[in-house]
């Protein structure tokens, strides 16, 4: 059995794959060099401070290893061969497999507009995403977050509890536009502002710049105005399909 990627679907599934007495060769192939991990507290918890990495592990080491016998396999799968039944990675490895699970979940958008790539300009999928947002998070910084889904909002959320200054920029008119009817978006957009984050609907970001002080970024808008922050954040996957739809969008 081989599963392409090693998230926390992957992970899960080899699981209870093994505990539902698959004996069979069991193989996770994924490009992150951590074990499969639960992705929710990313936007919350690990922001927080709550929550480490160690506790956000599926399952300890010893027990993918030694107990399961899942082999965790860091790479990229370059191509399925369906009728030979393998898979071939990035680095020319090939592994055959009886079955083959798909589990690659998304991926995040990121911003293709100039100044996207400088320092403080961050996104947030993993495990190593989340720990260089939380050690930004500390009081009176301010931060600007793209994208008012549901991540975006816990993300806004968990920088308000860290004492941040906090600003979500929304391309539509409201916020969770594909979740929910609008006059839930509206509450929840109300209870967000109580809590003290501000927010720019129907703008889209052009540019980012570094001001002259060497720390401040300047992204402008669409609608001919600019924001000012020391951390922007994007906040938006391109594939719902790991998306936990039950995770905390309220302020804490």
């Amino acid at each position: 059995m081989a599963t392409v990627g090693a998230g926390h679907v992957g992970g899960r599934a080899a699981q209870m794959l093994r505990e539902s007495g698959w004996q069979s060769r069991i193989v996770m192939i994924g490009v992150e060099t951590h074990l499969p991990y639960e992705r929710p507290p990313l936007s919350k918890q690990l922001l927080t401070g709550e929550r480490d990495a160690l506790h956000c592990q599926l399952r300890a080491h010893d027990a993918w290893v030694a107990a399961d016998r899942i082999e965790h396999v860091l790479a990229k799968v370059e191509r399925i061969v369906p009728d030979a039944r393998e898979l071939v990675l990035a680095d020319g490895r090939v592994i055959a497999y009886e079955a083959l699970l798909l589990a690659t979940g998304g991926h995040v958008r990121r911003l293709s507009i100039s100044g996207a790539d400088l320092e403080g300009v961050l996104t947030l999928r993993t495990l190593d995403d989340a720990a260089s947002i939380a050690a930004r998070l500390t009081p009176n910084v301010r931060v600007l977050i793209v994208g008012g889904g549901f991540i975006g909002l816990e993300v806004a959320a968990s920088a308000r509890k860290r004492g941040c200054e906090v600003c979500i920029i929304e391309g539509a008119p409201r916020l969770l536009g594909r979740a929910v009817p609008k006059s839930i978006a509206a509450d929840v957009k109300r209870l967000h502002e109580q809590h003290g984050v501000t927010f720019r609907l129907n703008a889209m970001p052009l540019s980012i710049e570094r001001m002259s002080d060497g720390g401040t970024l300047e992204m402008a808008l669409d609608d001919g105005t600019s924001n000012h922050a020391d951390t922007y954040i994007r906040c938006a996957s391109a594939s719902a399909s790991n998306r936990r739809m039950n995770s905390r969008t309220m302020p804490a």
